[in-house]
């Protein structure tokens, strides 16, 4: 993911070396025209990269290109489709876009393969495999041009063929160019447009003997105080079978610990198979990044390019709290993150946790999402990449776990998490949510402990400190703690200034924060359950909600275990709306911020009627802009008044109750007339 910050680690394998199976799938979209579909004709060229198909594969003629698979996303009949041909030429490592539409040829192309496919012959799922009639080399640095024709003039409605978007450097180049029609095409006349999505393949060249080394398996990323198992996944890609102790397998590790052994397979592992060889008694106590090294020996083997895998495994830090008031924080704003320096992508194929220097902004958010202080915090993109134009990845149901170092909990104490999350001015329903999670079994598996929503609207985000508890049932316990985002496609999450801290009591408890419009002033009022070393209390305003200047401040009791009542009054709000906050500083300068408030000053006025329908006694509530006399009175569809009366009502809020018992049932209009201005309400009568 080119926006994930360096800090990030991310959980998964870096690989060196090659095999004789190449898979070009990356940026995954679909195309309903991709190669089949509604079209009667199709013709398809697109360039692969060198660098997507990596130096040395097949570029010799024993490990020349043998068969090519298409990813299918869905089969429908016909199944079968006559007249496909498919071409391949090597051509410049510096040709890696169509930038113009032409008229496509099949000069200078190898015809590799010319028949019929049945898209029924799905091997892996969904992987439509065709061994070519004739094995193309790859030229030494060169990119892979393949042009694909499908003559067969049917319409193959239920078929979709998976596409790569652009190319390995840049995913919205046009490294394609098709035609889709219900005209034959005809070489050298017929125009192709270009595009970046291209099909997603899979090149593959078998060997008569060829083991190699496809996955290392290790332990999630935690502290460990008992030695560990590393596995690494032998498999047998070429024709004949591996004995028993045909394959040595090495292992070596350097970095935070050292470790090294060889093992042989214990079984025989036949053709398109596979055996997990564990190395156990691994010592992984010392903290810090383990790079890894899995080796292969294997005579006969026809290739050396798949022998060799390197990945890594990080050690987590062990943190304790140095004493009941002790607090474990992570502010983003280090190059190195102490706290959560780990990423996990739990569910879908894109890691959307990363970290965000300064503002954050796309086309769905009002306005831009600023950091809460300093330059940084964690981002979780659920509208991937919108920020580029690019919003064709749908990352609904995706999941990706942001998490911790492992932290040892004090058993003395109830152990809360606050951090501060961006939410919406609205909570009307959930798109995207941030669940607190905990694990006691080095991440193997995961508690939810409570969940967080984010309102997709265009409304503006806002800063909004959130604390959970953890129960008292992991007292004692080394854990680890995360943020799960879920992703419903909806809007990104921010989350910043996260705190661990063994007491459940934060040094001030805010009860509950009102704001209130009282004629032409505002009254702000909130109550503490308690104080610790509590010094004032900011109060800030703000015109659109994200900006805010202080305009006062009330000093605080300091040191309470009771509730204490603090108020406050806005003499000159402006006209519109008025966003409040509370900033509450403790002594050492340490600072929360309340949840945000709104109040409207408007220049009319606004009524409400409750409840509605009504039996006996209808309540009218009015935000009167000035202080007048006003008329009051019901009507009855057709416009016949059924009650009428006069009201003074003052510059605020003003309630009236207004008995409606004797009326019949069915719809009535109530009308309120001031001076410059008529209110109108349509209430239902039982």
């Amino acid at each position: 993911m080119k926006h994930f910050f360096s800090v990030l680690v991310l959980m998964v394998l870096f690989t060196e070396g090659y095999s004789q199976k190449v898979g070009v799938v990356g940026n995954p979209s679909s195309s309903s025209n991709a190669i089949i579909g509604n079209s009667r004709y199709h013709v398809s060229e697109s360039i692969y990269t060198n660098q997507e198909l990596g130096y040395p594969n097949f570029i010799t003629a024993n490990t020349a290109i043998q068969k090519i698979g298409f990813v299918v996303n869905a089969l429908g009949d016909p199944l079968v489709v006559s007249n496909f041909k498919i071409w391949m030429k090597n051509v410049s490592s510096n040709e890696t876009v169509f930038p113009f539409q032409s008229a496509y040829t099949t000069t200078g192309y190898t015809l590799v393969f010319n028949g019929t496919i049945n898209t029924a012959d799905t091997i892996d799922g969904n992987i439509l495999e065709i061994t070519l009639n004739t094995p193309f080399q790859r030229g030494f640095g060169a990119n892979l041009q393949i042009l694909i024709e499908r003559l067969d003039g049917a319409i193959h409605s239920g078929f979709q063929f998976a596409t790569a978007n652009g190319n390995s450097s840049d995913r919205l180049a046009k490294s394609s160019r098709e035609y889709n029609d219900v005209t034959s095409p005809v070489p050298g006349s017929t125009t192709l447009r270009p595009t970046k999505l291209r099909p997603a393949i899979q090149l593959v060249h078998v060997f008569t003997d060829d083991a190699g080394i496809k996955s290392i398996l290790h332990p999630n990323f935690s502290c460990f105080n008992t030695n560990q198992t590393i596995s690494v996944n032998l498999t047998n890609d070429g024709i004949n079978a591996i004995p028993v102790g045909g394959a040595q397998i090495t292992l070596n590790i350097g970095g935070a610990n050292v470790y090294n052994a060889t093992l042989t397979n214990s079984t025989v592992v036949n053709p398109g198979s596979f055996e997990i060889i564990s190395f156990s008694g691994i010592n992984l106590d010392n903290p810090g990044v383990n790079y890894d090294t899995a080796f292969l020996s294997y005579l006969g083997d026809g290739t050396t390019f798949n022998d060799t895998l390197k990945s890594f495994i990080n050690t987590a830090s062990s943190l304790t709290f140095a004493s009941t008031t002790d607090t474990i924080k992570e502010d983003v704003e280090s190059n190195v993150l102490n706290v959560f320096p780990f990423v996990d992508l739990v569910n879908g194929n894109t890691q959307l946790w990363k970290v965000n220097q300064g503002s954050y902004s796309n086309s769905e958010l009002s306005a831009p999402i600023d950091p809460i202080d300093g330059n940084k915090y964690f981002l979780f993109e659920a509208l991937y990449d919108a920020e580029e134009g690019d919003g064709d990845l749908n990352t609904q149901d995706f999941v990706s776990r942001l998490y911790s170092n492992c932290i040892t909990l004090l058993p003395s104490n109830t152990t809360g998490v606050s951090f501060y999350m961006t939410h919406d001015n609205s909570f009307s329903s959930f798109d995207d949510s941030v669940f607190v999670v905990i694990s006691t079994d080095k991440g193997q598996t995961w508690t939810r402990l409570q969940g967080f929503g984010r309102y997709e609207d265009v409304a503006i985000p806002y800063w909004k400190e959130e604390i959970v508890t953890i129960p008292d049932s992991y007292r004692g316990e080394t854990v680890q703690i995360g943020f799960e985002g879920v992703s419903l496609w909806g809007n990104v999450s921010g989350v910043d200034n996260i705190k661990i801290f063994p007491y459940v009591a934060l040094p001030v408890t805010l009860m509950n924060f009102e704001a209130k419009r009282n004629g032409s002033v505002n009254n702000l009022s909130w109550v503490t359950s308690q104080e610790i070393n509590a010094s004032k209390f900011i109060i800030e305003r703000s015109t659109d909600g994200r900006n805010f200047n202080e305009i006062g401040y009330v000093a605080a009791f300091g040191n309470s275990s009771t509730a204490k009542n603090y108020r406050f009054v806005d003499p000159t709000p402006n006209k519109g709306n008025n966003y409040y906050r509370l900033k509450l500083i403790n002594n050492d300068n340490s600072f929360r911020l309340s949840e945000i408030k709104n109040v409207k000053h408007l220049s009319f006025a606004e009524m409400t009627v409750s409840p509605n329908p009504v039996a006996q006694n209808m309540r009218i509530l009015i935000d009167a802009d000035k202080s007048e006399k006003a008329s009051l009175f019901i009507t009855d569809l057709s416009g016949r008044r059924v009650y009428n009366t006069s009201v003074i009502v003052n510059e605020g809020n003003n309630t009236l109750y207004i008995p409606v018992a004797a009326l019949n049932s069915g719809s009535y209009i109530v009308t309120i007339q001031l001076a410059n201005q008529t209110l109108v309400k349509k209430i239902n009568k039982f």
